[in-house]
């Protein structure tokens, strides 16, 4: 199955550290556009959420040729606030189904008013998101 990524995740490093360094390197990644949803940042964090918006898009990648592994992985990096949801983000070619991490309706995390720059989050955050991240790897055993 393909994943569609919108924040984060878009980050070679950052899915590196998720899906281990072999399954990141293995992924198949390709620039694709969803259409009809817009990326928000995130209210008290320094990642986005997704919401749905007729007439907006959103920039990302589809990531395809993950191991069960893999995918573990991410269901669990990303949380029991967000749901899978099957969408068709559209790459070069044409359109292709993949899974969306978005919040679930019970979610806490409430989007910003404001949009998110994956330019603009790996200057001034991803260090420190990345260092966050591996020390919570090594914590848990990872």
């Amino acid at each position: 199955m393909r994943f569609f990524f919108y924040g984060t995740l878009m980050d070679p490093d950052v899915r590196a550290i998720v899906l281990g360094r072999e399954a990141s390197l293995a992924a198949h990644v390709r620039d694709a556009v969803l259409f009809d949803w817009e990326r928000r940042a995130t209210q008290g964090v320094s990642y986005p959420v997704v919401v749905q918006r007729p007439g907006e898009h959103v920039n990302g990648v589809i990531v395809s040729g993950l191991d069960t592994l893999s995918r573990r992985a991410l269901v669990a990096y990303e949380g029991p606030f967000y749901q899978l949801m099957r969408v068709n983000a559209y790459v070069s070619n044409g359109p292709r189904e993949a899974l969306l991490f978005a919040p679930g309706t019970d979610s806490p995390l409430q989007p910003d008013i404001s949009g998110w720059n994956y330019p603009h989050w790996a200057m001034k955050y991803k260090k420190t998101f990345v260092a966050e991240l591996i020390a919570e790897r090594k914590a848990a055993g990872g």
